[in-house]
């Protein structure tokens, strides 16, 4: 590294910089709720999945000893 550069501290963001991150830390969050809804709505639909299951094995249970 040269010497004219290593005491320079780092440059200030400009106006259309800082609009980008924003806009990326935005897009990234957003991917992020996206993510854990989706994740959320299959543990729902396998939850419901092995209830019915379930509930359907023990009516069939029920039935065959009635």
């Amino acid at each position: 590294m040269s010497a004219r550069f290593k005491h320079q501290p780092p440059k200030a963001l400009d106006e259309d910089e800082t609009e980008f991150l924003e806009k990326l830390e935005t897009s990234k969050r957003e991917y992020e709720r996206q993510m854990a809804d989706e994740e959320a709505q299959q543990l729902q639909s396998f939850q419901a999945a092995q209830y019915l299951r379930h509930s359907l094995q023990l009516y069939m249970r029920l039935r065959k000893h009635s």
